[in-house]
């Protein structure tokens, strides 16, 4: 903890014209609880009391006219504020703030210590016990996936993944495989009766996953969401269907690579990374200004084009306005290591979650890694959530001050810290450029 808040409320109380009446009530709230103060006049001092008990001044410190405030709470140094109650007004809002001791200190057990104690432990175990009941979820559902399509591959062998190569899928002959995820396989397809057109990527969904409502809707949003946005850097949805239970996106092809690929050990020179991140910057801003939220913005779904065009894929995950999202309410969606804070704790989503995992698409384009590099899943959202980001150019030095304080700006953990939007995040970057 940084230091000690203390909000220090005075309401001054009129009881008729005489001055016995007057008094002055001190409520304070305060982290810990184990804080004391104790009030000091020129004639009388009180003995230290407890923050949590109001404390009623007497007509005789008021006649004094100053007071003295004196708080002292273990591990932290002790610090005082005068009042003059006859000349001064007390603001309601004044905030004290009472410095850490320096230096290394060990635990001690003080008063109202064991509940606080008590309560980080119960805490600590609540988000213990969800972390793994999140992973056994994720487990069972891994396993019964794999399951249905170990049944699915044995009942119907020509759904093969890699048997499909001379296949016919809407008048596109299969003629290469170029990838395969855990969603899907993608193929370059031909056209089977005009081989001189341009050839297409087709997404062919695994056929087990096609019997789950919850992908099929998945499947259907980024068919709508993707036809809705034509701009030169997000992939081009060329058709979509379901056909006898097959279901297949057919996007234009990309003839290059992801940028993930493109990103070296020690990271990218400014001068090489910048015009891919504005590129992307400019996909997303595009997708902003139509109400589309990506929500899975990272290096895997930018595919980086031979002549250096960049486009951004994948809007599976994305959440538009006009389609009702799928993921259930208070669930975690999104891909951890890029995750903005709000995502991790669940809460709704702007535009502005996009800006941070952009801000971490940044930091690992230039910096070749990640800032938080923790080994597993709940300690580098934990990560996202609460722990400021090394500077970028502490890991690469070539990093201009101008480019990381856009970096760090996009990746504040309070939205309203970010920038209003990614129009001024491209303009800022262009400076830098």
């Amino acid at each position: 903890m940084r230091g000690l808040l203390l909000l220090l409320w005075f309401c001054l109380l009129m009881g008729g014209s005489a001055e016995e009446s007057r008094e002055v009530t001190l409520k304070f709230e305060v982290e810990p609880r184990h804080a004391e103060f104790r009030i000091q006049g020129t004639a009388e001092q009180t003995p230290f009391s407890p923050v949590e008990q109001p404390f009623v001044t007497k007509a005789a410190l008021l006649e004094q006219g100053l007071v003295t405030v004196e708080f002292r709470a273990e591990g932290y140094e002790p610090t005082k504020r005068s009042y003059d109650l006859k000349a001064q007004a007390i603001s309601e809002s004044e905030v004290i703030v009472i410095p850490p001791q320096k230096g290394e200190r060990p635990l001690q057990l003080v008063p109202n210590a064991r509940k606080w104690i008590l309560g980080s432990l119960v805490i600590s175990s609540g988000l213990l016990l969800l972390g793994g009941a999140l992973f056994l979820n994720a487990q069972r559902r891994k396993e019964r996936l794999a399951e249905l399509e170990r049944t699915e591959r044995a009942r119907i062998p020509e759904e093969g993944v890699d048997d499909l190569i001379g296949r016919i899928v809407y008048n596109y002959e299969l003629v290469e495989k170029l990838g395969q995820g855990g969603m899907a396989t993608v193929y370059k397809g031909v056209r089977h009766d005009a081989p001189e057109e341009a050839p297409v990527a087709i997404k062919l969904v695994h056929s087990h996953l096609t019997k789950d409502e919850e992908f099929r809707k998945r499947f259907h949003r980024e068919a709508l969401i993707s036809n809705d946005l034509r701009h030169k850097n997000i992939v081009t949805v060329l058709h979509a269907s379901d056909e006898r239970n097959r279901f297949y996106i057919i996007l234009e092809l990309i003839e290059g690579s992801s940028l993930r690929d493109l990103i070296p050990e020690k990271g990218l020179a400014p001068k090489e990374g910048l015009p891919l991140l504005i590129q992307v910057a400019e996909a997303l801003f595009h997708a902003h200004k139509h109400g589309i939220i990506h929500r899975d913005v990272k290096p895997d779904n930018v595919l980086v084009r031979d002549d250096g065009v960049v486009k951004l894929s994948d809007f599976g995950l994305a959440r538009s306005h006009q389609y009702t999202t799928v993921t259930a309410t208070g669930s975690i969606i999104g891909t951890p290591a890029y995750m903005a804070p709000e995502q991790v704790k669940s809460e709704p989503l702007t535009e502005l979650s996009d800006q941070y995992s952009l801000g971490v698409l940044a930091f690992h384009l230039f910096t070749g890694r990640l800032p938080f590099q923790d080994e597993d899943m709940m300690s580098i959202m934990v990560a996202h959530a609460r722990r400021e980001p090394p500077a970028p150019s502490s890991i690469n030095p070539e990093i201009p001050v101008e480019l990381e304080a856009v970096i760090l700006r996009m990746m504040a953990k309070a939205p309203a810290d970010r920038f209003p939007n990614l129009g001024l995040v491209i303009e800022e970057l262009s400076r830098c450029s």
